[in-house]
């Protein structure tokens, strides 16, 4: 049985690119998601479906958290944010669906067991930037942060960091903000490459910091 863990990036609906990055990892290693599973691509249902029953380890991303507050709303065909921007994608989300309407709901419950955070050791596997509230992350107060904060969100949300989190001897792996390349800093790494935007999905193996990347598959994307 293989020790390794994999903590994958944003899939975004991308559903075939991420069956290829499967087949590059050891078939009994420890795969851990940093959320945003859905939205943009094609084939978010059939996202949810190989992660629930493969029992994968999903932490909760702002999308899945949009998927959840406006499901019902999407179905009524009330205005929300989710459908009604198109940047979003949730217009996407819906319509891989194909009308089932029971499916739908069934995975708006399982994003309800969804944890804010994933500790492994002394990893702390975030949707966004996580550690400035790591000391306060089992709070409600931390719930939107843990959600959305980028690093570049100190100007307007530094007031509510915690003092010192340059120096937390933990390592935090996060989705949420692009990048062209992982960003690395002393004690955190962003892996979020633009699934969601036709570019690449990443899976950083924890114990040795090396990557495996696929490129978005044109089944995901559309024309």
């Amino acid at each position: 049985m293989s020790h390794k863990t994999f903590v994958i990036g944003d899939v975004h609906g991308c559903y075939y690119t991420l069956l290829n990055l499967l087949q590059k990892l050891p078939v009994n290693s420890r795969k851990i998601f940093v959320g945003d599973l859905c939205d943009r691509g094609l084939h978010s249902c059939q996202v949810f479906e190989l992660c629930i029953n493969n029992n994968f380890e999903v932490v909760k991303g702002n999308h899945e958290d949009y998927m959840y507050t406006y499901a019902h709303d999407a179905i009524e065909g009330k205005p929300n944010r989710w459908i009604d921007l198109n940047y979003m994608g949730g217009q996407k989300t819906l319509q891989s669906y194909k009308g089932d309407m029971e499916r739908f709901l069934k995975h708006r419950e399982w994003i309800a067991t969804l944890p804010k955070y994933i500790m492994s050791k002394n990893v702390f596997i975030t949707h966004g930037f996580g550690l400035p509230y790591f000391k306060r992350r089992d709070k409600e107060e931390s719930r939107i942060g843990l959600l959305k904060n980028r690093i570049t969100d100190e100007p307007e949300w530094g007031h509510e960091w915690e003092k010192g989190w340059e120096n937390y001897e933990i390592f935090n792996v996060f989705g949420h903000t692009m990048y062209d390349e992982p960003l690395f800093g002393p004690n955190y790494c962003g892996i979020d490459l633009g699934c969601g935007a036709g570019k690449r999905l990443a899976a950083l193996e924890l114990e040795s910091k090396t990557w495996i990347y696929e490129n978005v598959n044109s089944k995901d994307r559309s024309n």
